[in-house]
């Protein structure tokens, strides 16, 4: 049961960590989402789903053009007995709805014979609507919008319509229409729109019996045939059919007037009558479907509107219960699937699971007329990617330290010799780092290959009877609070480490790596216990020789070869019978091996101590292992491939380097597209003040991630020992530094002080690692100093010609212990007050090793709840230089 719960969780441990970055994500989404931060942008994505439709062919319009201008002058110059003659032409032709997109506010010539052919068209009961134009909008109350004032035909004109409607537009907060009104008042008098007006009258609907046709129950309006949905300002969503001038028959005022259409065009059509494409057009606007940056003229946007109606295909927005749905499955759901794949199959899945919400979502909106919100799901994904990303680095980080532990480890155990006595702490001080267990045992296997207690800390766990289940299982496995992991050499546990449980254990990763210790320690212990049984059962020599798989050699006091199993003489490609008896030298010359390994290895012999030495053989790696037996002349040489193990570790070295080379480029862009968003903002052409905040902490979460990035390239470039140098001056690096913080110690309300002496001398340096140094401590004594608190910089010249520069902060401060290892990689001070702010450990590192590389020297005065001075000493040039 124990090893089921084991496997269970141990199965489960990458789902754990995905699900805390999905709820990271889910805090950060949710909460923009909330704040409704870029509404430009979730609007702009929502005009992915406006494509060409057909439309119900029940409207047409009379544009008044270039054409109709090029031939009638200017609208403002005509009569108006060419509208009466428009009218007739339309009601020779059997329409059944004249709507007039036109204010007739003022008196003209002509008046007369058009209200005459109004007057005409009603008694055809062939309905006309004209518009109202609304003024100053100011308020909405129950889906109705009210005005100060309004725009209408005179009054002779208006009481010849039988219909009127308001034809105000209202472009969302990009510009772009995709609400249409539904009713609007000024005063006590209201009317509908424009397009609901027309709409009913095309249903024969008298105005006097809107009050009944029309109901209201809640944010359902209910109309003839059609129910829309409006939002808390009395605006609904309409739908579009097409690009400018794609959707529906345009004909020329002039064309109709001569008569110019086929016969049946109009009949019993809808024909709204306004400016299309016309010179000095001023009634356009924006609209989903304008995907050059086309205008769609009043009139056409007023003919999509009355298609939504007739064709009953109104919008509606995505439900914010829905929306939150979506957000919380999305970022859970995409955090537990992406800890277990590579970064690679990580930028693949969400990629994929991208395209799938836009095939998902346009499906919605083409069955169920549903405009989904795209933006904060795609937050998710990008976010959710980022974060995973940045712990999947974090964890290759882990990973390779473990691994160059073991290594090290693996090194020092096999130069103390092949003598458990002498192994056996060692490997109880690699157990007990790995795992930080306050208690553990050291099993280790006698020549009779049992299992006895070898070493011990922190008491004892009393595990006997647990080591006999151990021998059963040959398995990891936990009995209560004990984890047992054997150390396994073919097939037979000839050790075990046994520790006590600790609530880091299972989830840091502390059994695996144990595990693999283990898998890398069993040659070395078989090696060791080889040994004790040469010297006790020297008659079982052979056939332990026989079984080793790694290649051992005895030699001699003479050097030459007394043993020898098939293993090595396999490996080195040379006969068994040809190297027993044999100089080593000899072996060495028949297996072809370059003369430097054989130089190297015959010096080691000639010191007479314990030594390793790597080799290459073909494209395996190869190990030698040797070391002279205490009681006698003899050598015991083991020669073990290791060529797993090196290239996990090259491997690992080599992902961490390329996840850290693909991330920066992206977060280059990222920086460049927020950079030039900040431009526009300041420019005027993106007014938001919010979006202005939201962005510059955009930035400064880009920025801190490049530095992690950075801060790991610049220590692996420190330590290669590349770093150009020239003369230069530290004034310059400070002031580049104040300039970059100035900003972050002004959000904190912090007093900033700064003292530099006068005529400093320049220091042999590199200006960026300077820079990035003397950075991280004064972002340092901003990070860890609360608001309003003080941080003083001095830079002078000491007596020994010394440059010297002091950052003093009242901050948070260090406790004693933890100065000493202050400076290591990836160490970091972790108290009450300082356990919410984030870092990677790797900041003082880089600190030091820039100030190492530049002959310079660093130290720390601390004080916990007082504060810290961090002092940075360089070499100055000499005068003149």
């Amino acid at each position: 049961m124990n090893d089921e719960r084991a496997s269970f969780w141990g199965y489960f441990q990458p789902a754990w960590r995905g699900l805390l970055i999905g709820l990271a994500t889910l805090v950060v989404v949710l909460v923009l989402w909330q704040l409704n931060y870029f509404v430009q942008a979730r609007l702009a994505l929502t005009n992915q789903y406006f494509v060409s439709r057909p439309t119900s062919e029940k409207v047409v319009i009379v544009a008044i053009d270039e054409k109709t201008i090029a031939e009638l002058g200017l609208q403002t110059t005509w009569s108006r007995a060419i509208y009466a003659d428009l009218v007739q032409q339309l009601l020779g032709a059997g329409v059944r709805v004249i709507g007039f997109d036109i204010l007739f506010d003022q008196p003209r010539e002509g008046d007369d014979a058009f209200i005459g052919a109004l007057q005409t068209a009603r008694e055809a009961r062939v309905p006309i609507v004209l518009p109202i134009s609304g003024q100053n909008w100011f308020t909405s109350y129950e889906g109705t919008l009210e005005f100060k004032s309004q725009l209408h035909a005179y009054d002779e004109i208006q009481r010849a319509a039988s219909h009127v409607g308001y034809i105000n537009a209202f472009p969302d907060p990009d510009g772009v229409i995709r609400r249409a009104m539904l009713m609007g008042q000024v005063g006590d008098e209201s009317q509908i729109s424009f397009s609901v007006a027309t709409y009913l009258a095309s249903l024969r609907i008298s105005p006097n019996l809107y009050g009944q046709v029309i109901t209201r129950e809640g944010q359902q309006v209910a109309l003839p045939n059609i129910t829309l949905q409006v939002d808390e300002q009395g605006f609904w969503q309409q739908n579009y059919y097409g690009a400018p001038t794609q959707s529906f028959p345009i004909l020329s005022l002039v064309d109709v007037l001569n008569g110019d259409f086929e016969a049946g065009q109009f009949q019993d059509k809808m024909v709204l009558v306004g400016l299309v494409e016309a010179t000095g057009l001023v009634d356009s606007y924006t609209v989903p479907t304008s995907r050059s940056g086309e205008l769609m003229s009043g009139v056409e946007i007023q003919a999509h509107t009355i298609e939504t109606l007739l064709s009953a295909q109104p919008l509606t927005q995505q439900s914010r219960l829905s929306q939150a749905l979506t957000i919380v499955l999305l970022a859970l759901g995409c955090g537990v699937l992406l800890a277990y794949l590579r970064w690679y199959w990580m930028i693949a899945a969400i990629v994929g699971i991208g395209y799938g919400l836009i095939v998902a979502s346009s499906l919605i909106f083409d069955v169920g007329l549903v405009v989904v919100n795209l933006l904060h799901p795609f937050m998710v994904l990008v976010l959710v990617l980022f974060f995973s990303i940045g712990a999947e680095i974090t964890r290759e980080v882990a990973r390779r330290q473990a691994t160059e532990t073991l290594l090290q480890s693996i090194v020092n155990i096999s130069r103390q010799g092949l003598t458990i006595e002498r192994i056996a702490p060692l490997i109880a001080e690699t157990v007990r780092k790995l795992t930080r267990s306050p208690i553990g045992e050291i099993w280790v296997a006698d020549e009779t290959r049992q299992l006895y207690r070898a070493e011990a800390w922190g008491g004892f766990l009393h595990t006997p009877q647990l080591i006999d289940k151990l021998m059963e299982k040959r398995r990891t496995y936990q009995e209560g609070e004990v984890w047992l992991i054997p150390v396994m050499w073919q097939s037979q546990p000839i050790a075990a480490f046994v520790v006590q449980q600790t609530p880091t254990l299972r989830f840091n990763g502390g059994i695996q790596r144990l595990e693999q210790f283990a898998l890398r320690l069993a040659p070395t212990i078989d090696s060791a216990l080889l040994y004790i049984q040469t010297q006790n059962q020297a008659h079982q020599l052979r056939g332990i020789l026989a079984e080793s798989p790694s290649g051992i050699f005895v030699l001699d006091s003479d050097l030459n070869v007394a043993r020898a199993n098939e293993a090595i003489v396999e490996w080195l490609q040379i006969e068994l019978h040809e190297s027993v008896g044999k100089p080593i030298q000899d072996v060495f010359v028949a297996s072809k091996l370059e003369n430097s390994i054989w130089q190297q290895f015959h010096e080691h012999l000639q010191a007479g101590e314990p030594f390793r030495q790597e080799i290459k053989i073909g494209e395996r790696t190869y190990q030698w292992d040797a070391v002279q037996l205490t009681q006698s002349s003899y050598w015991v040489i083991t020669l073990s491939d290791v060529s797993d193990l090196a290239e996990l570790n090259h491997l690992k070295t080599r992902m961490i380097r390329m996840a850290s080379h693909d991330l920066k480029n992206p977060l280059g862009r990222v920086l460049g597209y927020t950079d030039l968003l900040l431009d526009m903002v300041t420019e005027g052409e993106l007014p938001a003040e919010e979006a202005t905040r939201y962005l510059e902490r955009i930035v400064k979460s880009a920025d801190e991630m490049n530095n992690i990035i950075t801060e790991i390239l610049s220590l692996e470039q420190l330590r290669s020992g590349k770093i150009p140098r020239e003369p230069l001056s530290m004034l310059n690096v400070l002031q580049n530094i104040l300039d970059r913080y100035a900003t972050d110690a002004k959000e904190k309300r912090q007093s900033f002080f700064v003292d530099v002496a006068e005529q400093l001398p320049m220091v042999n340096g590199n200006f960026n690692q300077l820079v990035q140094a003397v950075s991280n401590v004064v972002g340092n004594a901003i990070k860890y100093t609360p608001e309003e608190g003080r941080i003083h910089i001095r830079m002078f010249i000491t007596e020994a010609q010394s440059i010297r520069l002091e950052v003093t902060d009242t901050g948070y401060g260090m406790p004693k212990e933890a100065l000493a290892k202050l400076f290591t990689d990836f160490y970091r001070v972790r108290t009450q007050a300082t356990a919410h702010i984030s870092g990677t450990g790797l900041g003082l590192s880089l600190v030091k090793s820039v100030v190492v590389a530049h002959e310079g020297k660093i130290w720390v005065e601390s004080e916990e709840g007082v504060g810290s001075t961090f002092t940075i000493e360089l070499p100055a040039l000499p005068s003149g230089s």
